[in-house]
């Protein structure tokens, strides 16, 4: 399903993909307008374009696919991001709202841009079994950060958080990751030429 409004709004205003689990397949949003999701979404993937906003205030997308956000997005919500088949969940614009997230795949979870620079998030969670890459230089929540999985830091970055805890490797290339937090736990070593600052 293709979703095209030019610089139009789109507002799914209940249920996406039906209320019983029912999925539809690829879900592409087309506006340089805000799209919201006000309710949960079930798709075999999600794309929205870029130029506009996205807004997630239904709580929940689940794919078994990708889910690509190519927009700045909101969270108007405590939400949880999952892809059951191992797609990728990528943050290609910034990332703002203060609630917390969970993402879930075994694939890549890829933040692209600034997180939480403008109204910053409440805490951000990954699942074991993939990939987080940090490539937009900032992390900003109020509460905790947990990364489950190996983090592999594309640029130098700053972390900020009430605590950070890493399950996995730290993979930093030749950009330095520091912390600023309370409390820290790292389970894994740090490889590559950056430092831990």
């Amino acid at each position: 399903l293709t979703v095209s409004s030019g610089s139009g709004n789109v507002t799914f205003t209940g249920i996406v993909g039906g209320a019983s689990g029912g999925a539809l397949g690829a879900l592409t949003v087309n506006s340089t307008g805000a799209t919201t999701f006000s309710a949960a979404v079930t798709a075999a993937s999600v794309t929205t374009n870029t130029g506009g906003t996205t807004a997630i205030n239904g709580g929940a997308i689940t794919t078994t696919g990708a889910q690509i956000y190519n927009d700045a997005v909101t969270l108007g919500a405590t939400t949880t991001l999952t892809s059951s088949g191992s797609g990728a969940i990528n943050f290609v614009s910034t990332l703002n709202g203060a609630y917390a997230l969970t993402a879930n795949t075994s694939g890549a979870t890829t933040f692209g841009a600034s997180v939480g620079g403008t109204t910053n998030l409440t805490s951000i969670t990954t699942d074991a079994g993939g990939t987080v890459v940090i490539n937009g230089g900032a992390i900003t929540t109020t509460s905790f950060q947990t990364y489950n999985d190996a983090l592999t830091i594309g640029a130098a970055t700053t972390l900020s958080a009430s605590a950070i805890t890493t399950g996995s490797t730290i993979t930093a290339s030749a950009n330095n990751l520091t912390l600023t937090t309370d409390a820290i736990s790292i389970g894994g070593n740090l490889t590559g030429t950056g430092a831990l600052v």
